[in-house]
């Protein structure tokens, strides 16, 4: 199977916070246009949506700089995956894959509370050292095109926001 990132996969990542932002906007216009407007109310509204949409947008980008000429190809009956058209790589040589998901993926609901709530990525350590990072932006559920992958150990983390780049950032922090 061939995973690689697509508008429509794009779209399909973004379609929560798509369908949120028309509906919260239907939402501000009708409260505004019964009770008035209201400046305080009106910079509530606005910095709710931005706590959404920012880190929605950081982590959509983030991951689309992550993946945007890749291509996964995974081939569960030969067990081997490969990278960006390179060799075949057994399944053998991968040492763990590293399933990072947020609380509502972790827990495998439908109930999303945030935009970000869908975004998840998994990294494939080799025992060489070598890694590769797979996104949602090539396939949208990570976990169910890995359940091929037989004979590796799957480790499943739980990340309120699962971006790389932050927990590269808190992990510095607090060590």
């Amino acid at each position: 199977m061939e995973y690689k990132i697509t508008l429509r996969k794009q779209f399909r990542a973004l379609r929560f916070l798509i369908v949120g932002s028309i509906l919260f906007s239907i939402a501000i216009y009708t409260f505004f246009s019964k009770v008035g407007y209201d400046p305080d109310i009106a910079l509530f509204f606005f910095i709710y949506y931005l706590a959404e949409l920012v880190p929605t947008l950081f982590v959509h980008i983030e991951y689309y700089l992550i993946n945007k000429n890749d291509l996964f190809t995974l081939n569960s009956i030969q067990r081997t995956f490969s990278f960006d058209d390179r060799d075949a790589i057994s399944f053998d040589q991968i040492e763990i894959i590293v399933l990072v998901l947020s609380p509502v993926m972790y827990r495998d609901s439908n109930l999303r509370f945030f935009p970000f709530d869908s975004y998840h990525y998994a990294v494939i350590i080799m025992k060489d050292g070598k890694r590769f990072v797979i996104t949602n932006l090539m396939t949208f559920r990570i976990d169910l095109a890995l359940k091929d992958v037989s004979g590796v150990q799957i480790e499943r983390r739980r990340r309120f926001i699962a971006s790389p780049s932050l927990y590269r950032f808190w992990s510095a922090v607090w060590n």
